[in-house]
C-alpha cells in the first residue's frame, strides 16, 4: 500500500474532486504533431545548498547546470509518442481515461491503433500516465523519437511488460533527455539562482499562491478547484518560477525521479487543480506506487544536452534550443532578437539591452546621484562611494546644508535619502533627514513586536505564537 508524506488525503482520494468541467470527447479527434519539441529553460548555479524542510528533509541541491521543460508534457506531445510506439500498445502506454478525462482519443484495433486529440484539449497536460510511462517517453526522446526504443536509453527497463521487472530503475549515465529528479524539479520550481535563495511557492514569492481561473495576474495557479478543471499549459504567464518554468504548482501533479525509501514508491510534486494552495509549497512531497495512474498526474522532462533530439552547437544551424548566448557560432547576434549579446549595449541596441545601473554607461535617466558607478567623476559635486576627501577634495569636503551629501554626511535636506527604514533594519515607517546635523532621523521608523504564522524565524521569541519550527512561525 502506498503512503504520502505531508499529504492531507491519499492521492487517489483527491482525483474525484472538481470534475464538473469534464465532457465527452468530440466525435472527430484532431491529428497530433508527428514530432515533439520543447521550450527549455536553463537552471544554473551548480553546487547550491539544499533547502531544509524539517529533520532529515533537505531538497533542491543540484551540482550541475541543466535544462528543464518550461511546461508539463502536453496531450499533443504524448499523442505523437503514442502514434509512433503504441500501434499495438503491449506496454500499456495509453489509458482509456485519457479520452474522457484528458485530451487523447484512440481509434482502430490492436496492431493498428491511432491516436488523435480531443478538440480544445490539445495543450492540456497529459494525465493518466504511470512513472514508467514517463520513463519510456524520455527513452523515446533520448533515442531520437520516431521508432526510437522505449526500453533502453536514458533508462533500462527489463521484462517487456507495463511494470518492468526492475521497478527501482535508475537513470543511466549519458542520458540526454530524462524525467526530472526530485532535486532538479524542486530547484527549478523554488530556487532563485541570482539571489541563491529558495522561495516557499513556485511563482518566485513566499506568499501563499492564489487559486484562480486562467489570469495574467502574478502568484496565481490552477488550484483549489478555481478553474473548474484542467487548463492549457502556460495559462498563468506571469506566475513563473525564478527559473522561468510555468505550472510547477497546480493543474496536474508531476512524477519526479525520486526514491523515498518506501517500497517501490516514487516522488510526486506540485499539487493538482483540486488541491488547496498550501499544498503547492516546497515543503509538500507526495509519493505513490510507480504503476499508479490518475488524470491528475503528469510529468515534465529535463535535459543536460543543448537540446532534445540531437541539437548540436557548431553544426551551422541555429536550432530552437540555441541562441547567440549559448551558441554564438550557429546563431548570429541580431539587434531585436531579445538577447543582449555580443557587442550590443544599451546605446547600440536599447531594445535588447535595458538600461541598468552598473552597465558602464551613463544612459537614460541615470545620474551621479542614483548611479555613481556609471556616472560619477571627481568634480561633479557628488562625493560618491568611490571617492573620499583625500582622493577628491572638490567633491568630498562636507558642508551640511548645501544640498549635496558628502563625506561623513548621511543625508541632506531636500536631497534623495538613499536609504529607508527597512534598509536600516527596521520593519517599516518613514525615514527623514535631520537638516541641522545631516544625519538620519529614525523616529518615524518602527519594528514589529512579533512575526505572524508562517513567517521566517530563527528563534521562538520572534513569533507571535512563541513557536518557531523548521525556520517558520507556527
Amino acid at each position: 500500500m502506498s503512503k504520502k508524506m505531508f499529504a492531507v488525503l491519499p492521492f487517489a482520494a483527491l482525483v474525484g474532486v472538481a470534475l464538473g468541467r469534464w465532457t465527452d470527447p468530440a466525435a472527430h479527434a484532431q491529428s497530433p504533431p508527428s514530432s515533439v519539441t520543447f521550450d527549455w529553460v536553463t537552471v544554473g548555479d551548480p553546487g547550491n545548498a539544499c533547502d531544509p524542510q524539517g529533520v532529515g528533509r533537505c531538497f533542491g541541491a543540484v551540482g550541475y547546470t541543466y535544462r528543464i521543460a518550461r511546461h508539463e508534457v502536453t496531450s499533443a506531445q504524448y499523442a505523437a509518442f503514442l502514434n509512433a510506439k503504441a500501434a499495438s500498445d503491449p506496454l500499456g502506454l495509453y489509458n482509456t481515461a485519457m479520452a474522457t478525462l484528458g485530451g487523447i482519443a484512440r481509434s482502430g484495433s490492436a496492431g493498428s491503433y491511432t491516436y488523435g486529440l480531443v478538440p480544445g484539449r490539445e495543450s492540456w497536460p497529459v494525465g493518466n500516465v504511470s512513472f514508467f510511462d514517463a520513463l519510456r517517453f524520455a527513452n523515446w526522446l533520448h533515442n531520437g523519437q520516431g521508432n526510437g526504443d522505449t526500453e533502453t536509453g536514458a533508462y533500462t527497463l527489463l521484462g517487456g511488460a507495463p511494470t518492468p521487472s526492475n521497478p527501482m530503475v535508475q537513470r543511466n549515465a549519458g542520458a540526454t533527455v530524462f524525467l526530472a529528479t526530485d532535486e532538479e524539479w524542486y530547484k527549478a520550481a523554488y530556487y532563485d539562482t541570482s539571489l541563491a535563495i529558495f522561495y516557499d511557492y513556485p511563482a518566485g514569492i513566499d506568499a501563499v499562491i492564489v487559486c484562480s481561473a486562467p489570469t495574467p495576474a502574478p502568484n496565481t495557479a490552477n488550484c483549489g478547484g478555481a478553474a473548474g478543471g484542467f487548463t492549457p499549459v502556460g495559462s498563468y504567464p506571469n506566475s513563473r518560477s525564478p527559473s522561468g518554468t510555468l505550472d510547477q504548482g497546480g493543474n496536474v501533479s508531476e512524477w519526479t525521479d525520486g526514491d523515498v525509501g518506501v517500497l517501490e514508491n516514487r516522488t510526486i510534486r506540485g499539487g493538482a487543480s483540486a488541491y488547496a494552495p498550501e499544498r503547492l509549497r516546497g515543503q509538500v512531497q507526495d509519493y505513490d506506487d510507480p504503476w499508479y495512474e490518475t488524470s491528475r498526474m503528469g510529468f515534465r522532462v529535463a535535459t543536460l544536452a543543448e537540446g532534445a533530439g540531437g541539437s548540436q552547437c557548431g553544426n551551422s544551424v541555429c536550432e530552437s534550443t540555441e541562441d547567440p548566448l549559448t551558441c554564438a557560432s550557429d546563431c548570429p547576434d541580431l539587434c531585436g532578437d531579445g538577447l543582449c549579446s555580443g557587442i550590443e549595449d544599451a546605446l547600440s541596441c536599447p531594445g535588447d539591452c535595458p538600461r541598468r545601473c552598473g552597465d558602464g554607461l551613463c544612459t537614460g535617466g541615470e545620474n551621479v546621484t542614483i548611479c555613481w558607478p556609471d556616472c560619477g567623476t571627481c568634480g561633479d559635486g557628488v562625493c560618491d562611494p568611490s571617492e573620499n576627501q583625500t582622493s577628491c577634495a572638490a567633491d568630498c569636503t562636507p558642508v551640511c546644508g548645501n544640498g549635496v551629501v558628502q563625506g561623513t554626511e548621511q543625508c541632506e535636506a531636500g536631497a534623495p535619502l538613499g536609504a529607508s527604514c527597512t534598509s536600516l533594519g527596521f520593519d517599516g515607517g518613514t525615514l527623514a533627514c535631520n537638516a541641522s546635523t545631516c544625519t538620519f532621523n529614525t523616529s518615524g521608523c518602527f519594528e514589529n513586536t512579533c512575526k505572524p504564522r508562517f513567517s521566517r524565524c530563527s528563534k521562538s521569541n520572534e513569533c507571535c505564537s512563541g513557536n518557531c519550527r523548521f525556520r517558520r512561525c507556527w
